[in-house]
């Protein structure tokens, strides 16, 4: 039976002691032709070098009867039990790990079948591109893992997302010695919702076979080592997938997921891959989305509410006349984890109260009439007997916002705003299901449609932009000249979603399972005056609202060196603070475009007005009014469809010195190359003792760490004012 984790390093997360990492190991291949078999089966070749772990298998499967991503109970009760510590003797990840490292592949053979199961399971898993950490005590591998290094890690390698969990026994701990690994993933494994320790851990998994380069190390305390890696893609495929030949041939569906759940794709530039490769596969994504797919799934064209039209080869369903009598249906059943997309097409929020409703239900369409339907699909969709789960949804929909939803043996759930919301937990999922959308009152019209394009990340973000995202030409507001515009930039303090790129002039919002305080704001008060500018780089349709602007005039030192005492979730809360903020959840809106150009003017009286694209020689809207005799600081509250901007620059009477909250008097040579990302340019600062340098993406890691090491519980981590060009 399992018992709970100890503490010290006969962990999971802690067994990477034996890993070859001074020379690569042959690839593992054989197991992905083995058949898939029962868990019980599976592990019968392995039995007998455990204890009675039948009796593992079987709480596996017990707690596996309603897994979660569409994985089925045998695949999700493998995970289970890897995640398992058994009460005697060793764990089955202890002695599948040392078979994984082995030098004599034979000994991996009793394992084939588990690992075709195991495997298959992982593989169906999502991947996720995001910094993970593993935290291990007792033991200095600094020596092991030299800057430049690539190697391999063959055990299945068993992380945590959740830096909150460092100082905790069971991983770093606040004494002794202990090293640290930040790993900069692109195919980790969430397994939180399949692990006998769920939701606890933020378990991310790494594959048997991951390949990584050291990219720094970093020893802020005599005994506290940090070791920077990057997965990267390995020269060879080093494990082969579950796959065997007969599998690759036959047809399978890809369901595309638009939240940030989805697996991302990511081009890795190394020496061994030539630039006319990468320019290959750029010009082959191009070519997808020039022509987009066509949705798998339309409206059911016999049975609809009667005052919906449909159009667009049945895609498309508006309502022509009054508020209700929408409901429509799907054209087929839908299967478990297929994704249902709806792109709002028309809004009347200005006019009508209520919205729109989706879910799911049991009621073939064919079986029912168009009398029969109701108004209204709430609380019940028709005058037939059949059990339906359906959701309204009451926030501000605007138009080309897109919502996703969808069901599995959870429940049925929605994607908005980047967030997954739930529909119903009593779903019977083994019942056939038809999709329902009732398009009521403020949404006039939805089409049925595919995931909408996102740039997953920074890498396809600048090669989308050559590279130049800043030095675009002004496309709109053409009287301005360059000369006539200052350098402004964000601050280096900025919400963790968030990376800055071009001498902090641009800002990319990462592609992360939740927000978490998505903050940014520009390093210098504009006065009456003033006028700055911004361009729209990057649009996400998932989100319904464009994003928050604001204002204050508090002191930024002391807010930014408080910034996870800001609320998280909504700046509204700001306003309970004591300082003064102005806050506009409307300052832009839905006809919000890529490289769309907005103007905003601090003028005499007070108002900020706004201008988008030059549309006219005044001012256009305004956004806030404020004290004229004051300095305000305007920042962003990136929540919404804005993913990237940037800053063009400032107007203004007066030359503007971006401030700084730099404590160094006349420190302005070049601080050299961070030691811990050995990448960015090293902008923070020890004091007193004045050793270490490094960025400021690594401020928050190190302030937190210091807290646990006595030493330096009077050191400050100060950020020095830099000009040169991040990343």
């Amino acid at each position: 039976m399992a018992k709970p984790i100890q503490s010290g390093n006969k962990t999971r997360f802690t067994d990477l002691y034996n890993e070859p990492v001074d020379h690569l190991l042959s690839p593992i291949k054989g197991y992905q032709d083995k058949p898939l078999v029962s868990l019980m089966e599976a592990i019968e070749p392995v039995s007998k070098v455990f204890n009675e772990i039948e009796d593992n298998v079987l709480v596996a499967l017990h707690n596996c009867q309603s897994p979660a991503d569409g994985l089925n109970q045998q695949e999700s009760a493998s995970i289970h039990l890897y995640t398992m510590e058994f009460d005697s003797g060793l764990s089955l990840y202890v002695v599948l790990n040392e078979s994984l490292r082995a030098e004599n592949r034979g000994d991996l053979k009793p394992w084939f079948s588990y690992l075709k199961l195991f495997l298959t399971a992982l593989h169906k898993l999502p991947s996720q591109s995001r910094r993970v950490w593993r935290g291990i005590r007792d033991v200095d591998l600094s020596s092991k893992y030299k800057t430049g290094t690539k190697f391999a890690w063959w055990g299945v390698s068993s992380c945590t997302a959740d830096m909150q969990l460092l100082e905790s026994e069971k991983f770093l701990g606040k004494h002794g010695q202990r090293t640290l690994f930040s790993i900069e993933c692109i195919n980790g494994k969430s397994v939180s919702a399949h692990s006998y320790f769920k939701n606890t851990e933020n378990e991310i998994i790494l594959m048997p076979g991951s390949y990584f380069e050291v990219l720094g190390q970093l020893n802020p305390a005599p005994e506290l080592h940090i070791i920077e890696l990057k997965e990267i893609t390995p020269p060879m495929t080093l494990v082969k997938p579950p796959f065997s030949k007969s599998d690759e041939q036959k047809p399978s569906m890809v369901v595309n997921e638009p939240n940030t759940l989805s697996q991302s794709t990511s081009i890795e530039m190394t020496p061994m891959q030539p630039v006319n490769i990468v320019t290959n596969q750029i010009s082959a994504m191009t070519s997808e989305m020039a022509q987009p797919p066509i949705p798998m799934v339309s409206f059911h064209q016999k049975t609809f509410g009667k005052n919906i039209q449909l159009d667009n080869n049945a895609l498309r369903a508006t309502r022509h006349t009054s508020y209700d009598d929408g409901i429509t249906f799907t054209n087929r059943q839908i299967e478990m984890n297929e994704y249902i997309h709806i792109r709002i097409d028309s809004n009347e929020s200005r006019i009508l109260m209520g919205s729109l409703a989706i879910g799911f239900t049991q009621i073939d369409p064919n079986t029912i009439q168009i009398h029969e339907l109701c108004k209204s699909a709430v609380p019940n969709i028709c005058q037939k007997t059949g059990l339906s789960y359906v959701k309204r949804i009451f926030d501000k929909l605007t138009n080309q916002t897109v919502i996703s939803f969808y069901y599995n043996q959870e429940g049925a759930f929605y994607i908005f705003n980047g967030r997954e919301h739930e529909i119903s937990r009593t779903i019977d999922s083994r019942m056939p299901l038809w999709g329902i959308i009732d398009v009521y009152a403020n949404v006039k019209s939805v089409v049925l449609t595919t995931p909408p394009k996102r740039i997953l990340d920074a890498r396809t973000f600048f090669i989308k932009y050559e590279s130049q995202p800043h030095n675009l030409s002004i496309r709109y507001f053409t009287h301005l000249q360059p000369t006539n515009l200052q350098p402004i930039v964000f601050h280096d303090v900025h919400g963790p979603e968030l990376e800055l790129y071009c001498e902090n002039k641009v800002v990319f919002r990462k592609n992360v399972r939740k927000l978490t305080r998505p903050y940014l704001f520009i390093n210098f008060p504009i006065k009456p005056g003033d006028e700055f500018y911004i361009r729209i780089l990057s649009i996400d349709f998932n989100y319904g609202t464009p994003g928050i602007i604001g204002f204050t005039n508090s002191k930024l030192s002391h807010i930014l060196a408080n910034f996870d005492k800001l609320p998280a979730d909504d700046p509204m809360d700001l306003y309970n603070r004591r300082e003064f903020w102005i806050i506009n959840k409307d300052g832009f809106d839905e006809r919000l475009s890529e490289l769309d150009e907005y103007r905003f003017v601090y003028d005499q009286s007070g108002d900020i007005y706004m201008c988008r694209n030059n549309e006219s020689i005044l001012p256009t809207r305004t956004v806030a009014h404020i004290d004229p005799s004051q300095e305000f600081y305007p920042f962003f509250f990136l929540n919404g469809r804005i993913a990237a901007f940037s800053l063009m620059g400032l107007v203004s009477p007066t030359r503007i010195v971006p401030h700084s909250l730099t404590l160094i008097n006349d420190r302005n040579d070049d601080f050299g190359i961070c030691q811990l990302c050995c990448d960015a340019p090293a902008n923070c600062v020890m004091f007193p003792c004045g050793h270490v340098f490094f960025c400021s993406n690594y401020w928050s890691l190190i302030s937190l760490l210091s807290s646990s090491i006595e030493q330096c519980k009077s050191i400050e981590f100060i950020p020095l004012t830099s000009t040169d060009e991040y990343k």
